[in-house]
């Protein structure tokens, strides 16, 4: 909820239409959201030294801003030509300085199996049509953190010498980043999105 928190429409979930679909109006509003919420999430650089956010959107979502006359027309417009484009690259495109990206793993709520909630039918906030959350991150919205021995790597022979066998250890994890208990580096973006 809060600084962390969009939704395509501005009453309850328990009442969010059909019609509240990803848009690239809603893009827009994340990006400058990621801006201007405090503490501020940090953009990513390109090579050149734009700042730039990636917002993972469920393939519902990036099938709506597809549609769109708006993406349609950017993309035919306003890109440049041959590789450089990040349309060759799998991406969608970039919209606000935002990098679109389509993934699978992007929470998905289908009221008809899974109740109206996203963690079930007796808890969180009611849904009333089948909902993605797409994830706008910026540079700190996953940490990575290893620990391991250089003296772990072990490596010995067998079979009389005729094959080595190399293993090594480490422990390591991946988390999303949290500052005083609430989400640091990521935006969550709910809309409809039926299929």
């Amino acid at each position: 909820t809060g600084n962390r928190y969009l939704s395509a429409y501005a009453g309850s979930a328990a009442s969010m239409p059909a019609t509240a679909k990803m848009t690239l109006d809603l893009v827009t509003k994340a990006s400058t959201k990621a801006r201007l919420c405090n503490p501020k999430i940090q953009p990513l650089r390109t090579k050149s030294g734009e700042p730039f956010y990636v917002m993972y959107l469920h393939p519902l979502q990036a099938r709506d801003i597809r549609l769109s006359s708006d993406w349609k027309d950017a993309q035919a417009q306003a890109r440049e030509r041959g590789e450089a484009n990040p349309l060759f690259s799998g991406a969608l495109g970039y919209w606000s300085n935002v990098l679109l990206l389509e993934n699978e793993f992007v929470p998905w709520l289908d009221v008809s199996v899974a109740g109206n909630s996203w963690r079930g039918a007796s808890t969180g906030t009611d849904y009333a049509v089948d909902a993605a959350a797409a994830l706008l991150c910026g540079r700190q919205a996953v940490l990575w953190a290893e620990a391991s021995d250089p003296k772990a790597l072990t490596v010995k022979t067998f079979d009389y010498g005729n094959k080595t066998g190399v293993a090594a250890g480490t422990i390591a994890g991946v988390q999303k980043a949290m500052f005083n208990s609430k989400e640091f580096g990521v935006i969550l973006v709910d809309t409809a999105a039926a299929v």
